[in-house]
């Protein structure tokens, strides 16, 4: 049997927790936070689907993990066998250094790469401790995703650890910057993205996500413009919905009012009657008002439309919305950058991607769109384009 290749398991159990109950991260100091407001565990759920392209190649790979809800409850949930090296009981809760004592005892039994479940925070603490060293992937389960070491989905998990267990040449990697937003905002009231360091990847580029681009470069004159003529076509009694993001922003900005920028604020006859909402305080002012409008941006450099830091609008509420009420707005750079012009969508395991178009106008200047087809994960661990 040819060498296996040697995978450690890191799981931030409570990784994404926040993002549904408007919380923009979920470490511990935000885990009571998180809870009181009914937010249910999700990268367990993101992991097993990771997990489950691998079950039936699991001659290729010599899995290390530890015990419990950092990693080794999945594994056994998958059906895949792996070697113990630490001990976590499955109702703990699990913090920085656990992810980081994790880490180093996977350098210490020689792991040629580390898949981890979480989102930026759990890459910056995971490369504090291995640099570039080992090459890392990511499973997308955290509220934010800047960092260049993310699968597109947690179906794409598969395809790239089997290529690189097939590779004759080893593990095939790259550089990719490890990001995340800043602590606090700049003067203009903007969360920056910081660079945290370069790390190594599998080089993957189909498969894993490109870095965050600043919404600041593009911000150019026609979608200034084509906020300005949204804010002075706005309905009386309307309910408006402005999800994150300097795209969407814009139009605060237009009328002078102040939001979240990294939540969905509401407005309604020219007032923000409601900022950061969670879901479901999106869903309890849908039954109110009979009008209402989502305006959403992409996330400049991956193209993501839903799935990435605005996990509060979920399935659900995509559902009680519906995509006809729904405006796309970004700048034409922005997604002439996108090279296919394809909008990514991740609401986890639901039918609503059957009620997706294939293709969505993006509104770039005023009278002016882009047509983009739209591409969600599939079942058979191959995205699909809708």
């Amino acid at each position: 049997m040819s060498v296996q290749l040697k995978v450690g398991l890191i799981v931030n159990p409570i990784a994404g927790m926040g993002g549904k109950v408007g919380l923009h991260g979920t470490d511990l100091a935000s885990f009571a936070v998180a809870l009181s407001l009914g937010a249910q565990p999700t990268s367990g759920l993101r992991t097993v689907r990771a997990l489950a392209g691998l079950v039936n190649e699991q001659e290729l790979f010599d899995f290390y993990a530890a015990a419990g809800v950092m990693g080794g409850d999945y594994l056994e949930e998958a059906g895949i066998s792996y070697t113990r090296i630490l001990n976590f009981a499955s109702d703990r809760k699990s913090g920085a250094g656990d992810t980081r004592a994790i880490a180093s005892s996977l350098i210490e039994v020689g792991v040629d790469i580390i898949l981890f479940s979480g989102g930026d925070g759990t890459a910056r603490d995971i490369f504090s401790v291995i640099g570039g060293k080992i090459p890392i992937i990511g499973i997308p389960a955290g509220v934010k995703m800047r960092s260049e070491v993310f699968g597109i989905y947690p179906e794409s998990i598969a395809g790239i650890l089997i290529s690189q267990a097939q590779s004759s040449v080893g593990t095939r990697v790259r550089e990719a910057e490890i990001l995340d937003v800043s602590e606090l905002p700049n003067r203009n009231g903007i969360w920056d993205t910081e660079l945290f360091g370069v790390a190594l990847t599998p080089n993957a580029t189909q498969h894993i996500q490109c870095s965050k681009i600043s919404g600041e470069s593009h911000a150019d004159i026609g979608l200034c413009e084509l906020a300005n003529a949204m804010a002075k076509e706005m309905a009386p009694g309307k309910l408006y919905l402005i999800g994150p993001g300097r795209s969407a922003y814009l139009i605060l900005q237009e009328q002078g009012l102040v939001g979240s920028f990294v939540g969905v604020d509401a407005l309604v006859d020219g007032q923000v009657i409601g900022r950061d909402l969670s879901e479901d305080a999106i869903l309890a002012l849908l039954e109110r008002f009979e009008k209402r409008e989502l305006i959403l941006g992409v996330i400049g450099g991956q193209g993501f439309l839903l799935g990435r830091g605005n996990q509060q609008i979920s399935a659900r509420v995509i559902s009680a919305i519906g995509f006809d009420a729904i405006t796309i707005m970004a700048s034409a750079r922005k997604i002439s950058a996108l090279i296919p012009a394809r909008l990514h969508i991740d609401l986890g395991e639901s039918d609503i991607y059957a009620l997706i178009p294939q293709y969505i106008q993006v509104h770039t200047a005023p009278n002016r769109t882009i047509l983009c087809s739209t591409e969600v994960p599939a079942n058979d661990n191959v995205m699909t384009t809708v």
